[in-house]
């Protein structure tokens, strides 16, 4: 076998294999025998029959078919190992030519290669996030809502009340079509059976005040003073600034019926000592409204850091890809896309619809689906090879260790103190699969803290003695790395409820 390697453009590889005639003429024979086992052939038992009777009965051309069947993939692989390539998927046979001996064309998809340049030399400023008062007022008054008693009252609804509403928004006609379509006597009511219908709300619940939520602006102050039982008619213009109507009928008036069947009277607790006692866990020591604030302020700082750093790190890996030299082949283009088309599937069953029903509502077929997807995949798989390279070049990996401890970890915080649900979950957890999107995750999230140390100029010196083993399957979840654990927590919470 004599073999030639040819390198293409975007990770991909001819291969030109000789085949010996000595060679071609065995498979041929071998080909033959297996041939007149599956025929039979007047004067012989099957399998029986001479090479030269069994070609003047199917033919060379029938044996020399069956022969490059059996021969082609046996000298893919003979040439895919003398060649050294590291392959991405399946190659495929491009031609065979005829000389003096047959020729084996094969092309060959490679395994993508990153170069991520002086990664560690990537600076951008990080901006601290700062908890105001501000910040902190909107929480403890969100632990007051939370905390609200809701009864039903006699009288005059006032701001903060709700109420309990059947309301009917009718789009009255113009001045235009009033003049055009002035109803004829005896006609009144035809006319208003043909407007148009922009509300129609029944047993609605709608907090008297509450403007970001009104159908119309003006709305609330419509219904103040409304008792239970009921029904106020009033006329609103939508004004030119609401985006939830088309502009055509901006300007235009709507006339509202509301009947109102209940109003509640909403009793928020008051900010003070005895609120921070009944808002404090278990596990924490708060007796006092300014000890109820400073947790507030903690936690808040704690969580602004987080988005912050997740942010920057997205930053930051951004401008790592940017001057990272990335190749890669096609299929791994179109594995991407077929992985986001899988994800889309799955979101539509939630909605009781097929890919074939999305595909029709917006009028189209699967190749301009998949073409649509194109760019966002070839983002998606240059993030993800860069990541994954990071991890490699960091020599970042996961203890065995420390994944016992996150499936604890998991188990505890999901079975909530139920003992025999957080051993059911500690089983779940510690199956092969499950540990090994664990330790992805894990890996993936000191991927992104190593990415904030080096955008941040802070990044611990290379352990050259450091092992730079991750956990199989790191190239595979490359690609989004935290959403297999994320996936494994899904699950877990489904088995807790």
């Amino acid at each position: 076998m004599e073999l030639q390697t040819e390198l293409l453009e975007n990770r991909m590889a001819r291969l030109r294999v000789k085949i010996e005639a000595d060679e071609l003429e065995t498979a041929k024979r071998q080909a033959a025998r297996r041939l007149a086992k599956r025929v039979s052939i007047p004067g012989f038992r099957k399998g029986k029959a001479p090479y030269q009777i069994i070609a003047r009965y199917l033919g060379e051309g029938a044996i020399l078919e069956e022969a490059l069947d059996q021969l082609g993939p046996e000298i893919y692989r003979q040439a895919l190992d003398e060649s050294g390539l590291e392959p991405y998927g399946p190659g495929q046979l491009e031609n065979i030519e005829s000389e003096d001996n047959l020729i084996f064309v094969f092309t060959v998809p490679l395994s993508p290669t990153v170069d991520l340049g002086d990664y560690r030399a990537v600076r951008l400023d990080f901006e601290e996030p700062e908890v105001t008062d501000e910040m902190v007022d909107e929480v403890l008054k969100s632990m007051q809502n939370s905390k609200a008693v809701i009864e039903p009252k006699d009288g005059p609804a006032a701001p903060g009340d709700h109420l309990t509403l059947d309301v009917y928004g009718e789009l009255l006609p113009s001045e235009e079509e009033a003049a055009e379509d002035s109803p004829k006597e005896g006609d009144a009511d035809e006319a208003s059976d043909d407007n148009a219908v922009v509300f129609d709300q029944h047993e609605w619940t709608f907090i008297l005040g509450d403007e970001e939520n009104e159908p119309i602006p003006g709305f609330s102050a419509a219904l103040e003073g409304i008792t239970a039982g009921e029904e106020r008619t009033f006329d609103l213009v939508i004004p030119d600034d609401v985006e939830a109507y088309n502009e055509e009928y901006h300007g235009r008036t709507v006339r509202f019926t509301v009947t109102c069947h209940e109003v509640a009277a909403r009793h928020i607790p008051p900010l003070n000592d005895d609120f921070a006692q009944q808002m404090a866990g278990e596990d924490e020591d708060i007796e006092t409204l300014l000890e109820l604030r400073m947790k507030v302020r903690e936690d808040l700082q704690k969580v602004l850091n987080e988005r912050a750093e997740e942010s920057y790190a997205n930053a930051v890996l951004d401008k790592i890809v940017e001057q990272a030299s990335i190749e890669f082949p096609e299929e791994a283009v179109q594995d991407y896309i077929s992985d986001m088309i899988a994800d889309l599937e799955q979101n539509l069953q939630q909605q009781g619809l097929t890919l074939k029903d999305f595909l029709n509502l917006n009028q189209m077929d699967e190749d301009t689906l998949r073409e649509q997807y194109r760019e966002s995949a070839i983002e998606r798989l240059k993030h993800g090879l860069v990541l994954g390279e990071i991890v490699k070049q960091e020599r970042l990996n996961v203890s065995d260790a420390a994944v016992d401890e996150e499936v604890k970890e998991r188990s505890s915080r999901y079975s909530d103190g139920n003992p025999q649900l957080q051993e059911v979950l500690e089983q779940f957890f510690g199956q092969e699969q499950s540990r090994r999107d664990i330790a992805i995750g894990l890996l993936t999230q000191r991927a992104y803290k190593r990415i904030v140390e080096i955008g941040k100029g802070e990044a611990p010196p290379l352990d050259e003695s450091q092992t730079d083993e991750a956990p199989e399957g790191l190239d595979v979840a490359a690609e989004n790395i935290e959403e297999t654990a994320d996936a494994a927590e899904d699950t877990a919470e489904e088995a807790a409820s």
